[in-house]
């Protein structure tokens, strides 16, 4: 899949596309972690572990 970088104000991104969004349940907001390789760079969606209840 081919993303285009683009400006975003000073600093330079892509858009997501909407399949990707919601095949990961990314939203707005949501951490991505950055892992750079000899390869080059992939990006994984951090998960918060789910509050546990406490009854």
């Amino acid at each position: 899949m081919r993303v285009t970088l683009i400006q975003v104000g000073d600093e330079v991104g892509f858009i997501f596309p909407d399949g990707i969004l919601e095949r990961y349940n990314l939203k707005t907001g949501d951490e991505l972690e950055l892992i750079v390789t000899d390869y080059g760079f992939k990006l994984t969606p951090i998960r918060k572990a789910p509050e546990s209840c406490s009854e």
